[in-house]
């Protein structure tokens, strides 16, 4: 397969906590955003509320996302399930266990959402794999992609005779991303 020298893909995932912002600017706004999403009735509104808690570095901004990954609307529910990112590469149980049922939600975007979290679920836990392993049956053709893929990146020899896709395939860059993965990185002269 040959690697194009293509512009760096924009990432979709949470941003790492890593990064050099000052959290002290977090607080306040959780302490805002708390109250205000459990009562709040329009998903409008949720969603945005929703959206601040998942890019807020206060630790405390995860405590709802849970039960908003149970909210009415869609795009509520697979936001929530992209703050989880973290809480599920640590392999938390009960951000492991809303993921896992979001797998089987109605609405497809939320069901992508959770594969694309799951794919991030510590290797050595059986139930991810299982739960993505049970979405390479979905109906939709992206979220068996998605599946797929983050089994292969968590190791699974499931696309390991995959060919090469062309550029304009929607799913070129996960396939890629696999590729990658699997490719033997060259020693390090030093």
């Amino acid at each position: 397969m040959d690697v194009p020298t293509a512009p760096h893909r924009p990432s979709v995932e949470r941003p790492s906590r890593c990064c050099a912002r000052d959290e002290s600017f977090d607080e306040p706004i959780v302490d805002q955003l708390l109250p205000w999403v459990e009562q709040e009735q329009d998903p409008r509104v949720t969603r945005a509320l929703t959206a601040g808690l998942v890019a807020a570095l206060d630790p405390r901004a995860e405590r709802p996302l849970p039960a908003l990954t149970r909210h009415p609307a869609p795009e509520v529910r697979a936001l929530a399930i992209t703050g989880l990112h973290g809480q599920v590469s640590k392999g938390h149980p009960e951000a492991l266990t809303v993921v896992t049922t979001c797998t089987r939600d109605a609405d497809a975007t939320v069901r992508e959402a959770a594969c694309r979290a799951l794919g991030n679920a510590p290797a050595d836990l059986t139930g991810p794999a299982d739960a993505l392993a049970a979405c390479l049956a979905d109906e939709r053709e992206g979220i068996r992609i998605t599946a797929a893929v983050r089994l292969a990146l968590r190791g699974d020899e499931l696309l390991r005779d995959y060919d090469a896709v062309d550029q304009g395939s929607p799913y070129y860059w996960d396939l890629l991303d696999v590729w990658r993965h699997r490719t033997p990185k060259p020693a390090d002269p030093c």
